[in-house]
């Protein structure tokens, strides 16, 4: 079975590599993770060596029909976030 990362599991190998209690791992994460956001919130791009990087992206507004009652509405312009992995990270899950 694959292997599934979520914070726990992060905070997990935190603490097992570093000797840090739980909340300690837990702070660490949390502060990596409002660093990234906060970057991308100000309109930067978060470029992370060997793993990839996240960066803004506007969505045009455009036309589209509402599923439930198939009238046509205005999608309004938004921003979302891209990713695009790093050659090291493509090779490795290509391995």
């Amino acid at each position: 079975m694959a292997k599934y990362v979520n914070k726990e599991s992060l905070s997990q190998t935190l603490m097992q590599h570093f000797n840090l209690n739980k909340s300690e791992s837990s702070l660490v994460i949390d502060l990596i993770f409002d660093e990234i956001s906060s970057c991308l919130a100000q309109g930067g791009i978060a470029d992370i060596s060997s793993f990839g990087k996240f960066e803004i992206f506007e969505r045009k507004e455009r036309n589209g029909i509402n599923p439930r009652t198939l009238e046509a509405m205005t999608i309004p312009k938004r921003n979302t976030i891209k990713f695009r992995a790093s050659s090291t990270l493509k090779q490795k899950c290509n391995q």
